[in-house]
């Protein structure tokens, strides 16, 4: 399968273009960038079109810079502003630590869900992925609206919650969370994909001061994470080891994945048929990837995306894999009875929580305190 054009991001589009200024042959870039080899001179026109944008003419990068647009977000979700921003209360650092997971809430978050996980007092609430729906930005045939503003209003007002409590809140991205870069990137030419390029992520969790941050035992194989106090994004970026010991700094990097000790949280853009069969793939990918990235032992696998809830215990017990269900508004679900389609599978309204332990450094989890809390 070839990339396309809409895949290449606009770095690596630069570093094509600067191959094509070099002299480089069109059919060796088209090899380098994994496209089509017949449609070269497709590639070279979008290469000549490609501009570069000195850094003071990006005022808002892939990385964001969100504290400074505080203003713009309270007028998007009709916030007094005047109100101050809750601020979380440092706390030292526990050798145990409680953490609670909540799939795919899709822009509508079950509030008594939220305010059951609040009254359980999780050190850390991971919200793994779909955390919008991005319904605006959609091109699925449509038969109501639901307005970016009102899902931003919802969602910043279940991480307040979280954050007053004192709860570290970490999110990843789902696949529905990155639609309004697709919307832009297929919709405006690539030269000012830059100006657009943020994140939702980001831009909701804006403002939230705390005085939480993730320890290195956490993540001691990812070396960057877009760290916002009381609120954390992640952005994970790995070396890749080969065979041979050699090692390719800053290699890979991704949005979707969550490290906390032994247990990987991802929201895996994949979907089986069959209870836990979904996880199962994501394992299955786990498993290429951990040795060459150095993740060391995965002993919990949780995996979002698919609205259903399960639990299984591979390796004779020495791992868990859970599927974790979802965590939004039912009725939001309706395209799954439209049209007469029978592939959804029913969501299961649920969260999962287990506890860690701090050994020699590392996060352990406690696999007999991984449980699915049916709501």
């Amino acid at each position: 399968m070839f990339r396309q054009w809409i895949d290449i991001g606009y770095a690596e589009r630069l570093q094509l273009r600067q191959l094509l200024i070099d002299g480089k042959d069109i059919m060796d870039i088209a090899e380098v960038a994994g496209m089509d080899p017949t449609k070269t001179e497709t590639l070279r026109r979008r290469l000549r079109e490609v501009r570069e944008v000195p850094p003071e003419k990006l005022p808002i990068l892939a990385t964001g810079k969100f504290e400074e647009h505080w203003e713009l977000l309270c007028d998007l979700i009709g916030r007094d502003d005047s109100r101050p921003v809750v601020s979380v209360p440092s706390s030292p650092q526990k050798p145990t630590r409680h953490v609670a997971v909540v799939c795919d809430l899709h822009g509508h978050p079950d509030m008594a869900m939220i305010a059951r996980i609040i009254r359980e007092k999780p050190d850390i609430v991971v919200l793994d992925g779909d955390i919008f729906d991005a319904f605006a930005f959609s091109h699925w045939e449509k038969d109501h609206t639901s307005p970016l503003a009102d899902e931003l209003a919802r969602v910043r007002a279940a991480l307040e919650a979280f954050v007053a409590h004192g709860i570290q809140v970490i999110m990843d991205s789902g696949n529905h969370d990155d639609r309004a870069k697709k919307y832009f990137a297929r919709n405006i030419s690539p030269e000012f994909m830059p100006l657009v390029q943020y994140d939702l992520l980001e831009l909701v969790a804006c403002d939230l001061q705390g005085e939480h941050s993730v320890s290195l035992a956490d993540n001691k194989h990812v070396i960057r994470l877009a760290m916002l106090p009381g609120v954390t994004v992640t952005n994970n970026c790995y070396d890749f080891t080969t065979p041979t010991g050699a090692v390719h700094s800053n290699a890979i990097q991704n949005n979707w994945l969550v490290h906390l000790g032994d247990a990987l949280i991802g929201h895996a853009e994949t979907a089986r048929k069959g209870e836990a069969r979904s996880v199962d793939a994501f394992a299955e990918w786990v498993d290429l990837w951990r040795v060459p990235l150095g993740w060391g032992e995965i002993r919990l696998i949780l995996q979002a995306h698919v609205h259903r809830a399960a639990k299984s215990f591979p390796r004779a017990g020495h791992q868990v894999r859970i599927e974790g269900g979802f965590a939004g508004r039912v009725s939001d679900l309706q395209y799954t009875h439209d049209y007469g389609s029978t592939k959804y599978a029913p969501p299961v309204i649920s969260y999962t929580h287990f506890n860690q332990e701090l050994v020699d450094g590392q996060w352990r989890t406690d696999l007999g305190s991984v449980d699915i809390v049916l709501c």
